[in-house]
Parts: structure tokens; sequence; C-alpha cells
């Protein structure tokens, strides 16, 4: 499998003038704000700033190799891939500045962000996203009621790291991944009209949209063209309130269900990620699931069935949505907990519920008919391996008498040569 490790090992000897920033970047600069560079990266404010290749060096070296600790999100980072950002010509001597991390449990705020400087003339800002908690699920459903206090505070940041590029001649890139991506979408939007020109390229990789009745302007409304999303064939956080009308590609992960959420598994080319036609089926199901329960409660009540849905999702001990199905005990209890639940939420557990049985039921069943498949294969091998062994006995190798020479597979090269040949 390809992925950003082996984008690094291919295009990390080049740097941004020999080959020019593209999708794959984006996705690294993105994956780059995932790790807690606190008391190495400058604070916004402050002066000075520190290459990647020191950064990345430090996190190494305090970590011990061991750099879970330092990774904020559910995102497969490992100590391999600093030492590929490290190493890279390509993002060695970037240099991280505007180091942001706001926290305030109290009114649900978590935002967290940094700047990239690639090349003298470009900068990456890159926000960070949640994880596949329960809780990071929660926080996209907010988006469906109200403007975060995340959005509020990301918008605030871009425009004063737009002002300042403005004043020293520099352009933007802007992006993140998962909530991340909601944010640069958001803040790119949000950007007074006397700012929007600093924005080069906006990215939302896999980010969920925003609601029309919510945020009625969004990225694509402002910026056209110069926004993208990328989304994995099984992307769910990326469709929620999905914009159908906004340029999109998907691409192919080497990880099954919501965990092609992880952008570490989605599958690259030397300049490109492994492009996909579309999402998966069971994906669209699932997508569907949510869509229409969103849709299916007044706007006013959206806050309030909100918690109720994930206080019912939370009542198995779940932790990440894929637990909430993983075993028919975590299914009965979260079952048990519809009790005194609204029919709305009641019709959406069930559907979410039905809809893994299916896909289970599905799976094994395909699991079972490849089984078979490749037995009955095996079998036919077997036999025309004893059947050759027969034929040996008679002075017959692999269907040729013996004294027959060894021929050129008809249509080869070689064939083609001799036939040539023989015409002389």
């Amino acid at each position: 499998m390809a992925d950003i490790d082996s984008y690094l090992r291919w295009r990390g000897d080049l740097d941004f003038q020999e080959r020019p920033f593209n999708e794959v970047d984006n996705l690294i600069c993105s994956v780059v704000a995932y790790i807690d560079f606190t008391g190495i990266v400058p604070w916004e404010g402050e002066e000075g700033s520190i290459t990647v290749r020191d950064a990345c060096r430090k996190i190494l070296e305090v970590s011990g190799g061991d750099i879970a600790p330092y990774v904020k999100s559910m995102a497969n980072i490992e100590a391999p891939t600093l030492e590929l950002l490290s190493a890279s010509k390509r993002f060695g001597q970037c240099r991280l500045h505007d180091l942001i991390d706001v926290f305030r449990p109290e009114l649900s705020l978590q935002m967290s962000g940094l700047a990239i400087d690639l090349t003298p003339q470009e900068t990456y800002i890159s926000f960070r996203g949640t994880d596949n908690t329960l809780v990071g699920w929660q926080e996209n459903f907010m988006l469906s009621f109200q403007v975060t206090e995340a959005q509020q505070e990301a918008a605030h940041y871009l425009e004063r790291a737009a002002r300042r590029a403005q004043a020293e001649g520099r352009r933007l890139y802007v992006g993140g991944h998962s909530k991340g991506g909601n944010l640069a979408a958001y803040a790119a939007a949000a950007l007074p009209r006397d700012l929007r020109s600093t924005v080069l390229y906006c990215w939302s990789n896999d980010g969920p949209g925003m609601d029309r009745l919510v945020v009625p302007e969004g990225a694509y409304d402002v910026l056209g063209h110069r926004f993208l999303r990328i989304q994995p064939q099984y992307s769910v956080v990326g469709m929620f309130f999905d914009r159908p009308e906004e340029p999109r590609i998907y691409v192919q992960s080497s990880q099954t269900g919501v965990l092609q959420h992880d952008p570490t598994s989605w599958e690259t080319g030397p300049g490109r990620f492994a492009p996909a036609d579309d999402l998966l089926p069971e994906c669209k199901v699932t997508n569907s699931i949510f869509a229409d329960w969103i849709a299916s409660i007044p706007y006013g009540q959206r806050k309030e069935f909100t918690e109720e849905f994930f206080q019912v999702l939370r009542a198995g001990g779940a932790k990440t949505l894929d637990e909430v199905t993983a075993t028919p005990e975590s299914i009965q209890k979260v079952l048990s907990a519809l009790g005194e639940s609204s029919q709305t939420t009641k019709d959406a557990i069930m559907k979410l519920v039905g809809s893994t049985v299916t896909n289970t039921f599905s799976a094994a069943r395909e699991a079972a008919s490849r089984a078979v498949e490749t037995a009955a294969a095996n079998a036919a091998r077997l036999a025309g391996s004893w059947s050759q062994g027969r034929l040996a006995e008679h002075g017959v190798q692999d269907g040729r008498a013996d004294g027959d020479e060894e021929g050129t597979p008809e249509g080869s090269s070689e064939a083609r040569d001799s036939d040539a040949g023989g015409e002389d």
C-alpha cells in the first residue's frame, strides 16, 4: 500500500520549486497539526519559528520514539512519519510558527492550529481535527444548530494570519482534516472581502459540511474552485451537511468502514491520491440514516435531540461509533437505553443497528462464498497436478511428449522475433 510515508520517500528529495504544492502535500500539512508541539513551536504572537526538521527531532527525542502521547487524534501517526518529514528536503526546511491551542470545556470549545511556511511566498494554515470518539461525533452534530465556538476562534485566527500575510506579500493555503477541514472551510468563508484574495486554495479533508440554516454562505460560495473536498470511499463525517454542488474527489483507503477516516490510510501516488469513483454503497446507507434523522428534526429542537441521541449511544459504555454495534451485547445495551427516548431517536437507532447487522451478515456470506471458491480452485489445481504426474509416467511433460522443444508463448516478443527470422 502506498501512503503518505511512501509519498515522502518518492517526493521527499524535491522541494516546492521543483514540484509544486499538491493535494497530497495538503494532507501532510493537515496531519502535522495533529502533533502536539507545545513548548516547541512558538505561540501565536511570539517571535521566531522552528523548522519541521528540528521540531520533529525534538518530539522524537523527548518521546524516545513512542510518539503516541504527542498525537492528538485518531490518525495512526507513528515515529517513521516524523523521521521522514524531518529528513525530507521537501518539508524539512519548512518553518512552523504561530501555534494556537484553545481549550475551554465549559464552552465545548477546542481549537488548535499552526502556520507552516512552505516557501518565501506561501504559508499553509493547518487546523487540527478531532478523533473517532462519540464526543467528537457529537461535536459534528452540533453543527446542525449553531456556529460553534471553535469555528469562531478559527475565523479570528485565519483573519489575523491573512492580515500578516497581506502585509508581508505572502499567500495562504488553508486546510485541515476532519473537524479541522470544517474549521478551514468556515474560516475561509468568513474572511472579510479585502482578505479573500490572500487564499490561494482551501481543502477540507473529510471534514463535515455546514448546514445552510446555520451558515448560508460556505467556502465554495466564496472561493469557487479554489475550494476542494477530499473524501475516502467510506466517508461519514465528511458527508454531514453535505452540499452536493461543492467540488470533491474520492480516494482509496487501505482501511475499512469508518476507519477510512484515518488520513494515514489514504492511498497515494507520486503526486496525487489513488482515485476512487464514488462512495461505497454501505456508506451511503449509513449517511442516509444520519441525514434523514437530522432532516426530520425541527431546527429549534436539534440541540435537545442531539444530546438525547448520543446519550443513548453511550449507554453501553462505548467510546467510539464502532464500539456501539461491535457485539450483540453492546447493541442490546443501546436498545435497552432507548426507554423514554423520542420516536425520532428510536427510529434512527434502529436503522443504524439494522444496517450494521445487515452489512455484517453480507460480509460473512461473501467471506464464506470466497472460501468455497478458493477450495474449489485448490481442488482443481490438485487434480491438475495429479494428472500431470500420471502423464509423466507415460513420457509426457506439461502436455508435450519427450523430445519436444520448449516453445515461446504465442504473441510474445521472442515468438515474433523467431517468426521474423524465419522469413529472411
